[in-house]
């Protein structure tokens, strides 16, 4: 995994906001309020779970409160082939309290929204699966940072985690963002993983 030169950023990004999917959730996000700020694009170049490089940029949104918002894309042979818009909302402390992903389908609007603290309370089969992509995303966000490029590996990359699906994924990454953010990584990811909840 790796960043996006600045050359290959303005190319993905050209295509992204070309693209019907990307435009049609930028106008859903603006209805909404939140404002694209481009300036703060950012791309990766990202091994899928099939073993294929992708990339992928985030073209991300402002908000008036603690929603942290973002388009998500991949681009493969100057194309669109995957776009989302991730919503994270925050309480008052920032912590994430639930994810919400809008995507194209049929060419409207659709969504899903998963609550982080039913990602947190989750039988025990499924906490074993949430506790190693907790691992993993401790890890990853520890390597590159967090922000939405954390959602973006979820989505586009499958991280290994397709058994959890992307929202889930998403979901604990916000988690575990939050607590990198708050408590830095010091902390070995099991230890911390326990701490925040998924292990």
């Amino acid at each position: 995994m790796s960043k996006l030169d600045e050359e290959e950023l303005a190319k993905d990004l050209h295509v992204a906001l070309n693209s019907a999917d990307v435009k049609k959730l930028k106008e859903e996000l603006e209805s909404r309020g939140y404002e694209q700020r481009l300036a703060n694009a950012t791309g990766l170049i990202v091994t899928k779970a099939d073993g294929n490089l992708s990339e992928g940029v985030i073209l991300p949104f402002s908000s008036q409160d603690n929603t942290q918002v973002g388009i998500i894309a991949e681009v493969n042979t100057h194309k669109v082939v995957k776009a989302a818009a991730v919503l994270i909302y925050r309480n008052e402390t920032k912590f994430p309290v639930s994810v919400e992903q809008l995507s194209i389908n049929h060419g409207k609007v659709t969504n899903e929204k998963i609550d982080v603290a039913s990602v947190l309370n989750s039988g025990v089969s499924i906490q074993v699966t949430q506790c190693d992509a907790c691992i993993t995303l401790y890890e990853l966000g520890c390597d590159i940072g967090c922000g939405l490029e954390m959602a973006l590996l979820c989505i586009i990359a499958g991280l290994g985690l397709t058994f959890i699906g992307g929202l889930a994924c998403t979901a604990i990454a916000a988690a575990v963002c939050y607590f990198i953010n708050n408590y830095g990584c010091y902390p070995q990811a099991p230890d911390a993983c326990d701490t925040i909840g998924f292990c």
